[in-house]
């Protein structure tokens, strides 16, 4: 179910959620790209609110959306509708800024270090996030300054969708269209499992538990070593083609109440298995998969009335293009352009003679 949470966003929408909503990753841009603004080149392309757009503040905010989203290479005409994209986000921020202000948005001093704490946990030590900060001559005040600005927008944002609600209607019917496509399981079994970092501890685990010990009371035995496992009463699925995998296929042929294993499936890491329970491939009830329904429906009226507004925020910006051309696509030029016309074939025709 995990992968219908995952919406597909467009190229535009992901620029707008870098631009604008990005906790670091933009702030982090700006020290890292100081020196370009600069650079020999550089010029105005645009104004917002009578203030200037460089080429390079764009520029920039195209190449970290491109390295986020692992975009080797970019034709001339999506360069050009990001470009026109980035624009738009400058002015949405700026607006964003105003209506904060104009509704003063409070965020508190401990909003602002759990969102520092959860920038460091990218990062593998805090050492390491620290001397990424210095590397890249950010200051810690600075950045606490620029994550209260953004979470402060974030608070504005979801103002605009508090009033999003899913009916029982909606979600049935949602159901009844999708249920074919969104929730239908496969063949399969309800599985108990254990994983474990030491072979022998798995061993005895499995040894304990086919003479009749209980499954939790086997785990207590060996609970040392134990990297995750089911609980007892409790268990997970594994459709019939998993078991075909080279880490499950030494289960593929046990029995009903047979455990199996160990078998290990990575360094120090071995799993012991039993089937419980056969299940023939159906379709999901609603009352089983309701929940998920309603979540999907949520985050997509969510995402619908988050883009109204922010487009609601660019009607009202000031935008001043100052050169056309650099956010206009490339001409496209067909190889039949390139031929002369006939009658300019025959003028050049009688000049030769």
């Amino acid at each position: 179910m995990r992968s219908l949470r995952t919406k597909t966003k467009s190229i535009m929408l992901v620029i707008v959620v870098v631009f604008v909503l990005s906790l670091v990753t933009m702030y982090i841009s700006r020290g890292t790209s100081r020196s370009r603004s600069d650079a020999q080149g550089d010029y105005v392309v645009a104004k917002v609110d009578g203030q200037k757009v460089m080429r390079s503040q764009i520029d920039t905010a195209i190449r970290n959306a491109a390295e986020n989203m692992n975009f080797e290479e970019l034709d001339p005409k999506h360069i050009a509708e990001m470009r026109k994209s980035v624009l738009n986000n400058i002015a949405i921020y700026k607006e964003l800024q105003k209506e904060v202000k104009a509704k003063k948005i409070v965020v508190d001093e401990q909003e602002v270090e759990e969102a520092i704490k959860n920038i460091e946990k990218s990062f593998p030590t805090k050492e390491a996030f620290m001397a990424y900060m210095n590397d890249n001559n950010i200051k810690m005040e600075d950045l606490k300054k620029e994550l209260r600005e953004r979470l402060a927008q974030q608070k504005l944002i979801q103002e605009s969708t508090a009033n999003v609600e899913v009916s029982d209607e909606e979600a049935k019917d949602f159901y009844e269209k999708t249920k074919d496509y969104f929730f239908k399981q496969p063949e399969g079994y309800d599985v108990s499992y254990a994983r474990f970092k030491d072979e022998n501890d798995a061993k005895k685990f499995k040894e304990l538990v086919a003479e009749g010990t209980g499954w939790n009371e086997a785990l207590a035995e060996v609970k040392g070593s134990l990297i995750s496992s089911t609980e007892e009463g409790k268990t997970a699925f594994v459709s019939s083609s998993d078991f075909a995998s080279e880490n499950l296929k030494a289960f593929a042929d046990l029995k009903l109440g047979e455990i199996g294993g160990p078998q290990k499936i990575g360094e120090e890491d071995y799993l012991v298995l039993m089937k419980k329970k056969y299940n023939p491939a159906k379709v999901l009830s609603y009352d089983e998969v309701s929940g998920d329904v309603k979540n999907i429906i949520t985050n997509e009226k969510r995402q619908q009335a988050e883009q109204e507004y922010l487009s609601s925020l660019l009607e009202k910006a000031d935008i001043q293009i100052v050169d056309e051309g650099y956010f206009n696509p490339p001409v496209e030029v067909s190889s039949d352009d390139n031929k002369p016309s006939n009658d300019n074939a025959e003028e050049n025709a009688s000049s030769d003679s």
